[in-house]
């Protein structure tokens, strides 16, 4: 049977699991190992079949599809948690994915808009769980364990589930939602055809994915490898993102190709062994957020084949950079042939496009726009290379663009960018919206721990120079305006590692606002401190004449 003969995911995940049956597709960490737990598609089948028997023991019994509530999911993502997911589906219930990442209102407006009655939850949530309560009515049982799944009774015949329709294609298989990054969430309704078209994507190689299952992408790779038949290898969620523990998995399992974001790439490739370690892949694939240029060079200049993709929850995969090797144009974007005719770049009068998705674009699952009808503005930014056509370089979003006080408008990714790509920096932030000039928040790494804020700025100062070398006189950035912050601090990101901006710059307030009163009272500012009226004086004029006369100025004009 072929993919477009499948009706529903769980029709598909079982014949895949058939026809691959003896390759291991996944390789999980579990608490009870040091090591990774490797499943075949057939094992995994039945370890779904025991999730969907875990689940029946909890009242949640087999549905119709058409009709099945919404159950949530939220919690650690591993193997368990995976069997679960798949287990709800087998069962005939939609699933909503959630990010335990975020606040108690995105929570809630996600449940209410999804009309989700039942949550799965582990027990480390119990503040946000308890304030949930409160909040909304819901029945919030515990996530079943992973063990609770791994010793089920082996021996039970496959669970017997009713037999699907074609017309079940079009039924939400999952419920993901969006970043949240620059407001509250949106759900974003995933349907059983889009994993099936989804799952033939992707380059057949096995793949080290650090994303998370409740990433679309960590979700849509696991459906990848059973078609694939090659080996997904998940990171262990419970250790800390480190180049050192990536470079472990890297060196141990040798996978083809390695799928993460842009700041894991920095760890590794700061780690000993790391350049060495990312070299080994056939694809090194960066997603979720820009890979900073002189990080992207870096690695590129070192022989390391990076590639970015470029897509979304609501419009699906859109664009990559992969090209042959030796092409050295790793940061420049080609659409995907079966997607270029549905989409639309738009000139903003800048030399920047805006990149928009038509109505007929058919991996598109929401609008926003009526210009043109059912559109999906993505307010993503570009810029066409010199030279060669159809190749797009991505600058940034709408949202990061920081106006200043007189209209100028900074995009701080490069800034941003070459500041972070030094070692003893984890993370760096412009801020600066309406005001006279803008400044930047600087968190230490950990190399930088032991450093004070004044041997660290004095270190790094070189480096800030180099950048404001790059950008134009507007986008400097002063030493005065050089917020240091310790390594332990966070800047709010999504769970694809892009910055929350907004919701980062009213953490930091009080930070920003000392730091201008400084300038203000070192240098002063550009105000006299007089009132308008003494101004006035000397040539005899009150205000409500010179307002009058700038009145009749402006309509002779």
């Amino acid at each position: 049977m072929y993919l477009r003969d499948v009706r529903v995911i769980d029709e598909f995940f079982r014949l895949e699991s058939h026809s691959n049956k003896q390759l291991p597709v996944l390789a999980c960490p579990t608490k009870t190992s040091s090591g990774y737990k490797f499943c075949s598609a057939i094992e995994l089948d039945i370890l779904v079949d025991r999730a969907a028997r875990c689940l029946c023991a909890r009242g949640l019994n087999v549905q119709n599809r058409a009709t099945a509530p919404t159950v949530g999911i939220l919690g650690p993502t591993n193997l368990g948690y995976l069997m679960i997911a798949c287990g709800l589906s087998r069962l005939g219930y939609t699933a909503l994915i959630l990010s335990p990442r975020l606040s108690l209102t995105a929570y809630v407006a996600l449940i209410k808009e999804t009309s989700c009655k039942i949550l799965l939850s582990s027990s480390q949530r119990v503040e946000v769980l308890s304030q949930l309560k409160s909040s909304i009515s819901i029945s919030i049982l515990d996530l079943i364990d992973e063990d609770e799944v791994l010793l089920e009774n082996p021996h039970l015949p496959l669970f017997q589930i009713p037999s699907s329709s074609l017309s079940d294609k079009s039924l939400t298989a999952y419920v993901m939602h969006s970043s949240g990054s620059t407001g509250l969430p949106k759900p974003i309704y995933q349907s059983h055809q889009r994993y099936i078209s989804n799952a033939s994507n992707g380059f057949g190689l096995s793949a080290f994915v650090t994303l998370p299952l409740y990433h679309a992408y960590g979700f849509g790779a696991f459906y990848r490898a059973l078609v694939h038949g090659t080996l997904l290898i998940l990171y262990d969620g419970s250790i800390p993102v480190t180049g050192k523990n990536m470079v472990q998995v890297i060196e141990t399992l040798r996978p083809q190709q390695v799928s993460t974001v842009p700041y894991s790439l920095k760890l590794i490739s700061e780690e000993k062994g790391g350049i060495e370690a990312l070299r080994s892949y056939k694809i090194v694939a960066y997603h979720g957020s820009p890979c900073p240029v002189e990080l992207g060079d870096r690695l590129s200049e070192n022989g390391i084949h990076i590639v970015g993709h470029l897509g979304s929850t609501e419009a699906g995969a859109l664009a990559t950079t992969m090209r042959p090797r030796g092409d050295d144009n790793w940061n420049y974007f080609r659409f995907l042939p079966s997607v270029k005719p549905h989409l639309w770049m738009k000139p903003l009068g800048t030399g920047d496009f805006e990149l928009v998705c038509l109505d007929s674009l058919p991996t598109k699952v929401i609008s926003n726009s009526d210009e043109p009808l059912n559109s999906l503005h993505t307010r993503d930014l570009f810029e066409p290379h010199p030279k060669i056509s159809e190749a797009w370089k991505y600058l940034g979003r709408i949202d990061d663009r920081i106006t200043l006080l007189n209209g100028e408008k900074i995009l701080p990714l490069p800034i941003e960018g070459l500041i972070q790509d030094n070692p003893l920096v984890q993370e760096a932030v412009v801020f600066g919206i309406n005001r006279a000039v803008p400044g930047i928040l600087i968190f230490k790494s950990h190399l930088a721990d032991e450093m004070s804020s004044e041997a660290f700025l004095g270190y790094l100062w070189p480096t800030i120079e180099r950048a404001n070398k790059k950008a134009e006189a507007f986008s400097q950035i002063g030493k005065d305006l050089v917020i240091v912050l310790s390594a332990g601090v966070k800047f709010p990101k999504t769970d694809n590692g892009s910055l929350i901006r907004l919701t980062g710059y009213q953490k930091f307030h009080k930070e920003i606002e000392e730091s201008y009163h400084r300038v203000e009272i070192s240098e002063g500012t550009l105000a006299l401190g007089l009132s308008i009226e003494s101004a006035l004086d000397p040539v005899d004029l009150r205000v409500d004449e010179v307002d009058d006369r700038l009145r009749r100025l402006a309509y002779v004009m």
